[in-house]
């Protein structure tokens, strides 16, 4: 794992990560199956990567989850790491969610892009929505980072 100390404290929805890395083990079909996590700032983003050297996905199928990725709402057969991409959006805003790579003899990379907050400005955040009337980000974030 690569990720900055000051990044290990940023807000995270709980269950973030394990549907992400689930996918890489399920789908990976390597023996030797390799997954990092790193995360490096993007401005006033946070961008996480999980990234494997399995078994590439299709150009059709990382198509298909792309167009699906892009759609509001949409029905996503129940499958974990689209209601993850979901989620993220509904609590911080479609400028974040999850963007998918891959490439026959490389493996895949998800990258999830987040807020740079800490629980702390969160918790802020969600206050100055409160006093504005707004709807409050949800309280699924948690202190499990994953």
């Amino acid at each position: 794992m690569s990720v900055p100390e000051p990044f290990l404290s940023n807000v995270m929805i709980k269950f973030t990560l394990q549907p992400i890395v689930e996918n890489a083990i399920i789908h990976g079909n390597r023996t030797q199956l390799r997954i990092e996590i790193g995360a490096e700032a993007a401005g006033d983003a946070l961008n996480i990567t999980v990234s494997n050297n399995g078994e590439a996905i299709s150009e059709d199928k990382l198509r298909e989850l792309r167009e699906q990725f892009s759609q509001n709402h949409a029905r996503y057969s129940g499958i974990g790491i689209f209601n993850v991409h979901e989620r993220i959006r509904m609590h911080f805003g479609s400028g974040y969610g999850i963007r998918m790579e891959s490439r026959p003899e490389e493996g895949t990379v998800v990258t999830i892009r987040l807020p740079r907050r800490t629980p702390a400005e969160h918790e802020q955040t969600n206050e100055r929505a409160r006093e504005n009337g707004r709807r409050s980000e949800s309280d699924d974030t948690g202190s499990d980072r994953g």
